[in-house]
């Protein structure tokens, strides 16, 4: 696979509006403009990058706010509230057409309460990438959320968000009030995971109080699943005859998964309560960092397929029946990013060098390509922004 979207880049950048770095530092480093993240967004303009560097900082909300947040390597967000749930990013009200993405924090609980990740009342799009929640992820009456490389500790809940996509995200589970919490738990809409794994936890007393849990749990929701045998979704184990799946659904969910997935589930079936659909599913892979390094692409799929790859800033989902998913890329700036046919391990992999234009930091783009013979299906979609 070659890939060439450096060319893109470059071109790209003489289209972008000016926009404007705000400079967040605890320790008031050199070029610093503020100590903590919530007077930087309140100055905040559409189109600016508010860039954060090591240290803590207090939580934020970000209302309708079209702007990059950027965390530096070791910036963390602590949650202030002495007890219960609170945010360390929330999210809301972004409108149509405008874009909001969130990158690089860990978010934790100063007073050991949650810290967690929300999005919430979005019609916007939002890319949430290299986000580290201390439990919980929930995005609810949302539609375009975009994530990449994130983990949590706890559940990721998804109530009636329509486009949700992850890819190379892993939940852990947690328990609340002894009951367990899944890694992803899905309640209305739909959402789609490529290269991902979510884990059940035991309940209270290891499961001897309350039973263990499912990895993933359905309520009246559509899932699709892509991945090889790296992807692993595991239910808790249990004590006495009860049984958990790893994915457990409400009868009126339904899920599209790749065979290859591995499904761990304990004294049952793996799968229950779920209308169940086994297809083979391409999934692609990008890894990015700092503007002037090299980034990769990976793609997964059958062995003998054609493929063909395409590069551009995020877009709003878009649904194209004829290639059977949601088309994520800006139609205005999409670029061939690479073609071929995929060899006997059925996996393919390449590297371009990113520019060194300061330009091209906060901006969201997005890999997406399509897979097939006669008819061709369309990837999960990567988005991602460079760091400086």
């Amino acid at each position: 696979m070659r890939a060439v979207p450096s060319v893109f880049l470059l071109g790209c950048v003489a289209s972008l509006a000016a926009q404007r770095t705000i400079v967040v530092d605890a320790n008031r480093g050199a070029g610093f403009n503020f100590v903590d993240i919530p007077p930087a967004v309140a100055v905040a303009q559409d189109g600016d990058t508010i860039l954060v560097r090591s240290g803590d900082y207090a939580s934020v909300s970000l209302v309708n706010k079209a702007i990059a947040l950027l965390g530096q390597p070791g910036a963390r967000i602590l949650t202030a509230a002495p007890f219960g749930s609170a945010a360390a990013v929330e999210i809301v009200r972004l409108g149509a057409g405008r874009e909001v993405t969130v990158r690089g924090f860990r978010a934790e609980g100063a007073y050991g309460e949650v810290g967690e990740f929300v999005v919430e009342g979005c019609a916007g799009r939002v890319l949430l990438e290299d986000l580290d929640a201390q439990t919980d992820v929930s995005i609810a009456n949302s539609n375009g959320v975009v994530m990449n490389r994130c983990t949590w500790g706890g559940t990721a809940w998804c109530r009636f968000a329509l486009n949700v996509s992850m890819t190379s995200c892993v939940g852990r589970g947690d328990t609340a009030g002894g009951a367990t919490m899944p890694g992803l738990g899905v309640l209305g809409g739909s959402v789609t995971c490529a290269d991902c794994s979510f884990t059940g936890v035991p309940g209270l007393g290891g499961g001897l109080f309350f039973p263990g849990g499912p990895g993933i749990r359905l309520y009246g929701s559509t899932l699709q699943l892509a991945g090889g045998a790296n992807n692993v979704v595991t239910g808790s184990p249990v004590n006495g005859g009860s049984s958990t799946p790893a994915i457990l659904g409400d009868g009126q969910s339904t899920l599209e998964i790749d065979p290859d997935i591995v499904l761990v589930g304990y004294n049952g079936p793996a799968i229950a309560n779920v209308t169940v659909q086994t297809s083979q599913l391409a999934t692609l892979t990008v890894q990015t960092g700092s503007i002037g390094t090299v980034a990769t692409v990976g793609l997964a799929g059958n062995p003998g397929e054609l493929y063909v790859l395409f590069f551009a800033l995020l877009g709003d989902p878009l649904p194209v029946p004829a290639l059977g998913g949601d088309l994520w890329l800006d139609p205005a700036t999409i670029t061939l990013g690479a073609t071929g046919m995929l060899g006997a391990s059925g996996n393919t992999t390449s590297s371009y060098p990113t520019p060194n234009l300061p330009d091209l930091i906060g901006r969201a783009f997005a890999w997406q390509g399509a897979t097939g013979l006669t008819t061709f299906r369309l990837t999960n979609p990567v988005g991602f922004t460079h760091l400086p």
